[in-house]
């Protein structure tokens, strides 16, 4: 998903440090996972960043409304609307 990014803003993405678990902190001598983006022009690098979080939100929404189509087809409850 990053080398089209990397293809059409000239700009190097790599993938740095280890998954941490939400509410555990990182181990010594660790980071948490993180994107670094280098790139030959400060707009290239705000290009690329822009591209990584609108690929981000995207997914994410689609991820999140996925999940609660899939939570309401299965919910059953004591109430029904007429």
């Amino acid at each position: 998903t990053l080398e089209p990014i990397s293809e059409k803003t000239g700009c190097a993405i790599i993938s740095r440090g280890v998954y941490v678990q939400p509410g555990r902190d990182p181990g010594p001598g660790e980071q948490k996972l993180f994107l670094l983006v280098e790139g030959p022009s400060e707009y290239a690098v705000t290009m690329a960043h822009s591209e990584i979080h609108r690929i981000l939100e995207e997914t994410t929404s689609s991820v999140g409304v996925s999940r609660a189509i899939k939570s309401m087809q299965t919910a059953t409850g004591k109430y029904s609307v007429l």
